[in-house]
């Protein structure tokens, strides 16, 4: 079982349209941060959920973050045994912040 976030992107996807050269760069390079972020902040004991992780392109536009590890749902969610320690969550959050900077600072052209 893999551990992945769906981020509606509908409305940034238009916004986006207006720049098509622009946005497949623009998404790959968030999904490529929110990767190493993610890696970032996941916890280490082995080693193993850091390193059984990809970013992919799923289609025109859209690109994947994944988490191989069986357990890597636990660790993001927590169980009633554990409490979470969210790294994919908090790393699209930080994207989130880091794109709209981007925007308002005019980068995105």
């Amino acid at each position: 079982m893999s551990v992945s976030w769906k981020v509606d992107t509908t409305k940034l996807n238009e916004l986006l349209k207006t720049v098509p050269g622009n946005r497949d760069r623009i998404v790959k390079e968030s999904a490529y941060h929110v990767l190493g972020q993610a890696q970032k902040l996941a916890p280490v004991d082995t080693g193993a959920l850091r390193s059984n992780a990809n970013s992919m392109m799923k289609s025109e536009g859209k690109w994947s973050v994944e988490f191989y590890q069986d357990y890597a749902i636990y660790v993001e969610l927590g169980t009633y045994k554990m409490p979470a320690r969210p790294f994919l969550g908090t790393s699209i959050e930080l994207e989130a912040i880091r794109f709209q900077d981007k925007l308002k600072r005019g980068l995105i052209k």
